[in-house]
């Protein structure tokens, strides 16, 4: 168990290397039935423009998120939806509620690690037995907001 908490340290650390704090969450995606969930966040850097990073979670045990979709506020006299439209139609300023907040790691057992990240907008509770933090180019992303 030690060095789960070692690497784990690691890996808490890499994360807060991106600086992710109120930076924009470009994307998150699920491959491979699951198995794979990543999650693109702005460079806080010069670099914005070209380059991104990319938290990887790898062989997934589970997944669960909340988004904003189901959100109420109050209106006149009635609550009313937050939000009525679909990510997938929004584009620019539109998409920058999504930012990053808290993410944090801890052992979920001696083979896995449990990530709970707050991205504003987003919820999400991800088990999974590795995870990679790398900085990739935006252009080669395909990110559904450039089509």
């Amino acid at each position: 168990m030690e060095g789960n908490n070692v690497e784990i340290k690691s890996k808490i650390e890499a994360i807060n290397n991106t600086n992710y704090w109120d930076a924009q969450i470009l994307d998150i995606r699920a491959n491979y039935f699951g198995d794979e969930v990543t999650i693109y966040i702005e460079c806080d850097s010069d670099e914005r423009d070209t380059y991104c990073w990319e938290l990887k979670y790898l062989r997934c045990a589970s997944v669960s998120y909340e988004t904003d979709a189901g959100h109420f506020v109050a209106g006149s006299s009635d609550k009313v939806l937050w939000r009525y439209e679909d990510v997938k139609n929004l584009r620019a300023g539109q998409l920058y509620g999504y930012t990053g907040h808290t993410i944090t790691l801890m052992e979920h057992n001696e083979f896995l690690i449990r990530c709970k990240a707050i991205l504003s907008l987003i919820t999400m509770d991800i088990v999974c037995q590795d995870i990679e933090i790398s900085k990739v180019l935006i252009a080669d992303q395909g990110f559904f907001w450039n089509n």
